[in-house]
């Protein structure tokens, strides 16, 4: 796939030409684009990278189209074990609902509490009687009541101690008397050593933890899930509020044999997922290869290049004269390949299996990363590379403005949060002081953010208008109007610049070699020829 020829022998100083050499070294720094017009060859290279980038384009959406439809199920599952399992839940304390409810589930009452718990325990025990859905106790070994698997309660009675969990033992008779009188659950729970309130002293978290089967079938597949699901009541505080929250865990469960019957092997799809990955890797493998033999050739020419100066000019090549064969770009496109394969081994390792976990998140972010560099590669072998040397021109400022901003930034994220923190749900936590304050740099409505603060303090409210009102003038009307004011600034030199291809005024040694090729003075018909790889070292 390379243009260059490597020589398994290596030259001797006098061996080198030192015409061809300086013609290597002029072919060497010139960008894809017009080594192509030069040689007048087809640019294979451009084609592997345009390829490379739309069959990753295409893995990664085929990749997300099969994640998307298990989220949506996860989602949906969260949604209807909280509705099945928490008593009086609605949409505003549904954190997955749009916009995100932002209303606290807790309690203020003994009896309420217990009617939550009754709730809970008659619910899981009447699953087969009630459940709309394909949902089965795990591990269940009949449909009696009795195989029905028992829950495990946890309590802990102190915030620094151990917690104490024991099974519930619950019979049908058990469930026909709190289904009358909710109350008569806690003599239930102390039955089976589970004491939440002792005189005064009472529990600081109590935990209620059972596992379910769920089936998600789809016309080519099935796939069954153990829903882990964990209901806590938090009154550690103590402040005469129990805050409920109720979590939900998939993991990957092996579905019974009769429910397996009749589904496909591989289907259509599967077929093409394979096909696709294989010529992912296929041409990862092209473009390792042709970057490895590049990045090759530059090290063999820059010894070459710098014995021929030691030799035949007297001369020592500096640091960044040898630094300028070593080109990055390629170290970062090895890099991607082989994370782009690795990622595509584990997308084809994890296939028809439905559930989220580290691996998955990783694959998505190998393959989710790989598209960007692989995008960035292919901008090399087109004709945009205005934009990436006007990028590198003002790079160094729009850092140091950065950096600037990043401190700035960091001192209103701590003042915001500490003085408004308490006064504004937006500001209550870091993570939220910073994405309000990203939020209000995007055009986020800000009298919504003055309506969150509390008008009792005047003192706070009066900082938070302020407050509001610099940030937004600072980053958006002066630093953002600086970094475009920097990036037009390179741009123009850019585009100014003919001989941005060229070496700078400041020449070095290796750029005065390299300017003693006239071109000018060469057939241009001849050039074709000159530049063949056969007359290039």
């Amino acid at each position: 796939m390379s243009a260059h020829p490597i020589s398994e022998e290596p030259l001797l100083p006098a061996e080198v030409d030192g015409e061809r050499l300086r013609k290597s070294l002029y072919f060497f720094f010139l960008n894809p684009a017009d080594k192509w017009t030069l040689r007048n060859t087809f640019p294979g290279k451009l084609i592997l990278k345009i390829l490379m980038a739309v069959f990753v384009a295409a893995q990664l959406v085929v990749f997300s189209q099969e994640r998307m439809p298990y989220f949506e199920y996860a989602t949906t599952v969260d949604r209807v074990v909280h509705h099945k399992f928490l008593k009086d839940w609605s949409v505003e304390n549904d954190p997955m609902a749009f916009p995100p409810g932002e209303k606290l589930y807790s309690l203020y009452q003994r009896s309420d509490l217990f009617e939550h718990i009754s709730h809970l325990v008659i619910s899981y025990y009447t699953l087969h009687e009630e459940s709309l859905g394909s949902f089965d106790y795990f591990n269940s070994t009949g449909e009696l009541f009795d195989s029905i698997p028992e829950m495990e309660v946890c309590v802990q009675v102190r915030r620094r101690h151990h917690k104490r969990c024991n099974t519930l033992n619950i019979t049908d008779e058990d469930i026909a008397a709190i289904e009358e009188d909710p109350s008569k659950i806690e003599a239930i729970l102390e039955r089976n050593n589970i004491t939440l309130f002792d005189g005064r002293r009472y529990f600081a978290k109590a935990e209620f933890i059972f596992n379910l089967e769920s089936i998600r079938e789809t016309d080519q597949e099935m796939n069954c899930h153990q829903v882990e699901t964990s209901t806590l009541f938090d009154n550690t505080l103590r402040s005469g509020m129990i805050v409920i929250d109720l979590s939900v865990k998939l993991l990957p469960a092996t579905c019974r044999q009769e429910l397996l019957e009749g589904m496909q092997n591989l289907s259509r799809d599967d077929w093409f997922n394979i096909l696709l990955d294989i010529t992912v890797i296929s041409c990862c493998l092209c473009s390792l290869y042709s970057s490895i033999r590049s990045l090759h050739y530059g090290l063999r020419l820059m010894r070459l290049t710098s014995s021929y100066f030691s030799h035949n000019r007297s001369q020592r090549m500096t640091f960044g004269e040898k630094l300028k064969f070593f080109q990055m770009w390629y170290i970062i496109v090895i890099l991607n390949d082989i994370v782009v394969i690795t990622g595509t081994c584990i997308k084809f390792s994890l296939s028809n299996t439905d559930f989220d976990n580290y691996v998955y998140t990783g694959t998505s972010l190998l393959l989710g990363l790989g598209i960007f560099v692989v995008s960035i590669d292919l901008l090399r072998y087109l004709t945009f590379l205005n934009v990436l040397i006007s990028m590198t021109k003002f790079m160094t400022n729009v850092l140091q403005l950065i950096i600037c901003a990043a401190i700035m930034y960091s001192a209103f994220l701590l003042a915001g949060w500490t003085i408004i923190g308490p006064y504004s749900p937006k500001f209550h936590t870091v993570e939220r002081t910073s994405k309000t304050l990203f939020s209000l740099l995007n055009g986020d409505d800000m009298f919504t953010t003055f309506v969150t603060v509390e008008s009792s303090n005047t003192a706070v409210l009066l900082f938070s208008t302020v407050y509001v009102y610099v940030f937004v003038s600072l980053f958006i009307y002066v630093l953002l109007s600086l970094v475009i004011a920097i990036f037009e600034n390179a741009w123009y030199r850019t585009v100014e610049d003919r001989d941005r291809y060229r070496l700078p005024e400041q020449k070095t040694n290796l750029q005065r070699f390299i300017d003693e090729l006239d071109l000018n003075a060469m057939n241009t018909q001849n050039l074709t020829a000159l530049f063949d790889s056969a007359n290039l070292l």
